[in-house]
């Protein structure tokens, strides 16, 4: 036994000094648990020492995917057969990396006891180059089939959903889809599979790794997790669907980002130089498409809106009263349509070619030339002109405007319009309006009137304020409108004094406060009498606003300036300059001198300073109310 034993050890020791010195990994394991490794093993497994690996199962090391399969061997070598095939397999080491093992096994005798022999050979470099060839060609076999794709007249939809499937089917991508950049903002078109996934990345809207392309306008690619912080929510996405990498490759249309191919990986190894090369080729194969299917879609949406635009020119100029024509640059008709039946010509055939000059009559060709000149400089001119035709007079307006071509005054686009009816209308609203203006002058002289013959003191008092302050309103700049009103306005601004008593009104001694109330009166019931009559001025409001003072202190509404109208602010300054420049039963005429100063110290508090300033300039360059 001694002897037996003696040999055993010898021949264990001779055992494990060839394998030290053997350059590829080898282990020993009996009955399930590895007794012996070398240093090359040790240094595979990424172990600190022997101790770490002896000691532990067989299977330990073995990925789960081959289990099965090494528990079949080590049966089959525990009757003591050889396998002398050599087998793939894969190892996990102890730092949890993943390696490529070419596996070669045979029955042995070591420590007494019927152990296993196992050698092999880290092949991962091999494996990821096959690995990567394997990708490659199936990527390049759909790159095949995606260019047989863009061959065939498709709708852009329908065509990316082709390319997502070709894609789709290269060795290890897996979710694939198509954006499209609009804005600074990205909108899912098409994709395919995992459509649990693409709502879960749209909820998270702009933490996507898609929005640094937008940036930088360039191809993204990188391993998941992704390296930034930011993109913690997407990460957990891909860990959750098992997506490894990933590679976003811009789609340009026009030289601008039209939009994003976004491929999803199920390996690290993925989206190689090589790899990225070709998406990026294809990607600009699509955009080109993109941009043919584009030009196709315009041209056709161009002519359908030709046809119908000529349709609707067709359908316009039929409904115009209007004569529409153009002219070449000497003048000659290259178009004409009209439906004025009044010109002694019925086609627009038979003055094709004909110099305008020779078609209209004397004062219409004048004009048409002189308009004709200048929009031949660039400019739109317009003009009215009468048309004489079986003698009767027919009026025109008539607008050219300069059609151009690639920059240069091609034509002259003309459109004549028949207002013979509004010229003859606008005669009469003219004529009537003379009369309007007419009767209503004499209403107003009727009511002023009316109020000085109750009132004979004041005799003349509302014409020589209408006239001083027509004169301050010209000086202010109110336009001809406005002063018109206020004449108006003036002549009748006492006409509430219709209601008051006239022995109040010619009272010659002081008035009692209770008479004096009631004269304050007049300006409300002016506007009660005024306010139902139509005049095209707020006649009302100046009457019943002439006695308000700018600081609020006036009557009867007690208004502030901001609130009054400028008409109402300049009868106030002339109604009181005129009052103290006349006889009054209870006081005489003031000078002129005494009139200056009152009104000045009222400046800014009752009445408004500029039209105070104006008044004044007025009175003292001798204003003459007659």
């Amino acid at each position: 036994m001694k002897n037996n034993s003696y040999f055993d050890n010898t021949q264990d020791l001779a055992l494990k000094r060839t394998f030290e010195i053997f350059p590829d990994p080898i282990a020993i394991h009996s009955e399930g648990i590895i007794k012996y490794v070398n240093e090359a093993c040790v240094k595979l497994l990424e172990a600190e020492s022997k101790e770490e690996i002896i000691g532990k199962t067989a299977l330990s090391f073995v990925h789960n995917s081959y289990k099965t399969f090494v528990e079949e061997r080590i049966k089959i070598l525990k009757k003591g057969e050889i396998l002398k095939d050599l087998v793939e397999e894969i190892f996990i080491t102890l730092k949890g990396n993943k390696i490529y093992v070419e596996v070669a096994a045979a029955p042995i005798k070591f420590e007494g006891k019927d152990s296993i022999l196992v050698v092999f050979r880290d092949i991962s470099k091999r494996k990821k180059e096959e690995h990567k060839i394997l990708h490659l060609g199936s990527l390049l076999q759909a790159i095949h089939n995606i260019d047989q794709t863009l061959l065939k007249e498709k709708k852009e939809e329908d065509l990316l959903k082709d390319i997502c499937e070709n894609f789709r089917k290269v060795k290890g991508y897996s979710f694939v889809r198509f954006s499209k950049v609009i804005g600074n903002k990205i909108f899912s078109l098409v994709g395919c599979k995992d459509e649990e996934f693409e709502k879960k990345i749209k909820k998270i809207k702009a933490k996507i790794p898609e929005n640094i392309l937008l940036k930088k306008g360039k191809t993204i690619h990188g391993k998941i997790p992704y390296k930034y912080d930011e993109f913690k929510e997407w990460n957990e996405i891909c860990k959750e669907y098992d997506y490894k990498s990933f590679c976003f490759i811009p789609i340009k249309v026009r030289k601008k980002i039209w939009g994003i191919l976004s491929i999803y990986g199920l390996e690290e190894e993925f989206f190689y130089k090589e790899e990225r090369t070709l998406l990026q080729e294809i990607a600009s194969e699509i955009g080109m498409i993109i941009y043919s299917l584009e030009l196709k879609e315009e041209e056709k949406k161009a002519k359908k809106e030709l046809k119908i635009s000529e349709e609707k020119m067709k359908a316009l100029l039929n409904s115009l009263k209007d004569s529409v024509f153009s002219l070449d640059r000497k003048g000659r008709f290259t178009f004409f349509h009209s439906n004025i039946k009044a010109y002694p010509f019925s086609s627009g055939n038979q003055l094709l070619g004909k110099n305008f000059k020779e078609i209209f009559p004397g004062d219409f060709a004048t004009k048409l030339e002189e308009a004709f000149k200048k929009a031949l400089l660039g400019e739109t001119r317009e003009f009215e002109c009468w048309y004489p035709l079986n003698e009767k007079i027919l009026w025109f307006s008539v607008k050219l405007s300069p059609l151009y071509f690639k920059e240069n005054i091609k034509e002259i686009v003309a459109v004549a319009r028949d207002i013979t009816e509004k010229i003859m209308l606008e005669a009469e609203k003219i004529n009537n309006l003379y009369k309007i203006q007419s009767t209503l002058e004499s209403t107003v002289m009727a009511l002023a009137s009316a109020v000085e013959l109750r009132d004979a003191t004041t005799y003349g008092h509302q014409a020589r304020t209408a006239k001083l302050a027509c004169a301050i309103a010209k000086k202010l700049g109110l336009t001809k409108e406005k002063i018109e009103g206020l004449r108006i306005a003036a002549h009748i601004h006492d006409v509430g004094k219709i209601g008051i008593p006239a022995e109040i009104l010619s009272k010659p001694g002081k008035l009692l406060p209770i008479e004096l109330e009631l004269i304050k009166t007049h300006a409300q019931k002016g506007f009660e009498l005024l306010k139902e009559i139509e005049f095209p001025w707020p006649v009302s409001q100046i009457v019943l606003q002439h006695s308000e003072h700018i600081d609020g202190s006036g009557y009867p509404q007690g208004l502030k300036g901001e609130e009054m109208l400028e008409e109402s602010k300049i009868l106030a300054v002339a109604d009181a300059i005129d009052a103290m420049l006349s006889h009054r039963p209870y006081r005489p005429a003031l000078p002129i001198s005494e009139v200056v100063k009152q009104i000045k110290e009222l400046s800014g508090k009752w009445y408004d300073k500029k039209v105070v300033d104006v008044a004044v300039e007025l009175l003292e360059s001798g204003f003459k109310w007659f």
